[in-house]
This record gives C-alpha cells, sequence and structure tokens, in this order.
C-alpha cells in the first residue's frame, strides 16, 4: 500500500500544517470475524442431527432385519408346499395305478380311472407352479441379503414351527415398549432438538456478539528502500442488525415454524409405531387361531383319506370319495403350512414393532 499527502493535514492537538510526505507499507493483513452465537448452536444442532442420522440408519438396518425374515419362512413356505405336493403327487399315481389294475379287470369305471388321472395331471401342475415359487423365493432372499441372485438358498430344515418370539404382554405394555424403543422415534425426537436448537441461534444467538479480529505483519517507511519492520493488532466485538442479526422477525418466525412442523413429525411418526405395534398384536393373535383351525383340519383330512383308501381297497367306496379326500388333505396341509408360516412372521414383525432387536 502506498500513500502520499500534499497540502494541509490536521495534527492530533487539532492545529492545521502544511505537510508533504509519503509512505508505504509491504506486510500481509489477517481478518477474522467469528459468530460466536450461531457458532455455539450450529456445533449442539449438528450434534443432534448426527445421533438422528444413527438412528434413521439403524432403522434401516433393523428393517432390512425384518424383510430377511420374513422373506426367509416365504422361501420355507414354497420349499414345504413342493414336499406336500409331491406326497399328493404319490397318493395319486398309487390311486392311478389300482385303478389301471381294477379297469382292466372289469372291476372299475374306465371314468373313475379318467378322473382319477386328470387329478394326477392337476397335482404335477401344481408342483411344478410350487417348485418355480420356491426359486424365485430363493432369489428374493438372495437380493435382500446382497447376494448374488442366482445362489440357490435352502432353508436349514425340511419342517417348520411355531415361533414365539414376544412374551405373552398386554397391548398398552407394548405400545409403551415400543414409543421408548424404536429408532424411527429416536430420530425424530433427536430431529426435534437440533431444530430447537436453530431456533435458539434465531433468538438468542444475534444478542451475542461476533468476536473481530484483525492482525499485520510487515514492513513500513517512506519508501521501498527504507523500511523497518511494523507489525499491529486490533480485536473487538460487533453485532449484526437486519437479516441474520438482531431484529429478523422473518429468521425468528421460520425457525418457530419448523420446531412445531418437527413435533407434528414425531407425533405422526409415533402414531404410526403404535398402529404397527397394534396391527401386528391383533395380526399375531388371528393367526394362532388360524393355527388351530388348521391342525384340526390336517387331523381330519388324514383320517379321512386313510378311512377312504381302506374303503376303496375293499371294494365299497368309490375312487372318487378317495380323490376328494386326497384333495381336502393337501389343501389342509398347504392352510396349516401357511398358517404357521404366517404366525411367525406375524411374530416377527411384532418384535420389529415394539423395538426389539432383531
Amino acid at each position: 500500500q502506498f500513500r502520499r499527502l500534499e497540502g494541509e493535514t490536521q495534527g492530533t492537538l487539532g492545529e492545521f500544517v502544511n505537510v508533504d510526505k509519503q509512505n508505504i507499507t509491504a506486510a500481509a493483513r489477517a481478518t477474522a470475524i467469528w459468530p460466536l452465537g450461531d457458532t455455539i448452536f450450529s456445533i449442539l444442532s449438528s450434534k443432534k442431527r448426527h445421533i438422528s442420522s444413527e438412528f434413521s440408519y439403524a432403522a434401516v438396518r433393523e428393517r432390512k432385519l425384518l424383510d430377511a425374515a420374513t422373506g426367509y419362512f416365504e422361501m420355507v413356505r414354497w420349499e414345504l408346499s413342493v414336499k406336500i405336493l409331491e406326497k399328493a403327487v404319490e397318493i395319486s399315481k398309487g390311486l392311478v395305478k389300482d385303478l389301471e389294475e381294477s379297469v382292466s379287470l372289469g372291476k372299475s369305471f374306465k371314468g373313475d380311472l379318467l378322473r382319477a388321472q386328470t387329478q394326477l395331471a392337476h397335482n404335477n401342475i401344481e408342483l411344478s407352479r410350487a417348485r418355480m415359487a420356491s426359486k424365485e423365493a430363493s432369489m428374493r432372499l438372495a437380493t435382500i441379503l446382497n447376494l448374488e441372485p442366482l445362489i440357490e438358498l435352502y432353508s436349514a430344515k425340511d419342517e417348520v414351527v411355531p415361533l414365539r418370539l414376544v412374551k405373552e404382554e398386554k397391548l398398552e405394555v407394548l405400545l409403551t415398549q415400543a414409543i421408548g424403543r424404536r429408532h424411527e422415534i429416536k430420530a425424530e425426537q433427536k430431529e426435534r432438538e437440533a431444530v430447537k436448537n436453530e431456533s435458539s441461534s434465531a433468538h438468542w444467538g444475534p444478542l451475542i456478539p461476533n468476536i473481530i479480529t484483525d492482525a499485520t505483519w510487515g514492513e513500513f517507511g517512506p519508501n521501498l528502500t527504507d523500511t523497518d519492520g511494523q507489525n499491529t493488532y486490533s480485536a473487538g466485538l460487533g453485532w449484526k442488525i437486519g437479516s441474520g442479526g438482531l431484529f429478523d422477525y422473518g429468521r425468528t418466525h421460520l425457525a418457530d415454524a419448523r420446531v412445531k412442523q418437527a413435533e407434528i413429525n414425531l407425533r405422526i411418526t409415533a402414531q404410526r409405531v403404535k398402529e404397527e405395534v397394534a396391527s401386528n398384536y391383533m395380526l399375531v393373535n388371528a393367526q394362532s387361531e388360524h393355527m388351530a383351525l388348521a391342525e384340526d383340519g390336517v387331523r381330519y383330512a388324514e383320517e379321512s383319506l386313510r378311512l377312504n383308501q381302506e374303503r376303496q381297497r375293499a371294494g365299497i367306496g368309490i375312487p372318487l370319495e378317495v380323490i376328494q379326500a386326497e384333495e381336502a388333505l393337501t389343501k389342509a396341509q398347504l392352510d396349516h403350512l401357511l398358517s404357521v408360516i404366517a404366525y411367525n412372521q406375524s411374530q416377527f414383525k411384532l418384535l420389529w414393532s415394539i423395538g426389539e432387536p432383531l
């Protein structure tokens, strides 16, 4: 920086003098303005949002685990459906073989044989569909687990039993647990705290002064060949008026509105969680009833098939009764399998909805 003054100037004591002077400064200068109020509340808000993001990640992870659990049981359902239908095919083949021998001896009506062969074809079609569905369920589960879709997955056991993952509790107790444990609610709570810090920044931040510092390091003299070192330092406090500072009512109103929106989002999330808990709680109870009914159905169907097969072998029954009994047994077994699978899936959903780790 080069400065030159020629003519009148005023001295420090107020007198006017005629001067002819110049100076040159070769220096580096740094100025820093630290908005202390905004910085404090920004740090607090950022910490809350960081925690909120961790809870959100945990919520996504738990949802992914739930998808994996339900996807696994869907795969088990179709694997065991294949086994049930394979047994149905064997029963139909046995009936067709018996009728072929009986028709060749003139003891049975050929129409009964054709009806049994039709049932055998139907069972084979259903078996083929179940095998395809089993492969599709395996691919979906592999996708959920981030595996190669072409990898074929199989269940660890050839049977499925009812799982009781949630202790028998009243719905009110489960709702209270869910509100205190679900990661989605915790994430919304931290987001609300972050927004409240931003609101405090809008209301009280401008009252906290900005810290202003200035420093210069360099050479000072009449010309470049005649200079000496000169360092200057200054510090002060300042307040901003208007946009982003004092009396910025638009900023405070917007901050208050965001707090209200965060509170609304928290209530909506809590209400959704309660709905999920209540729905899954009722689903568990309903599936438990279905499972008990399906068990009775399988027992009745097995006895019916046994009796009709005995009547048919004794020559006092008709093949159509055996076919109908076999159809009823297959349907009852599939219903029972589906009820157990649905019950287990509902148990996992209830466990997830109350915030228990999967």
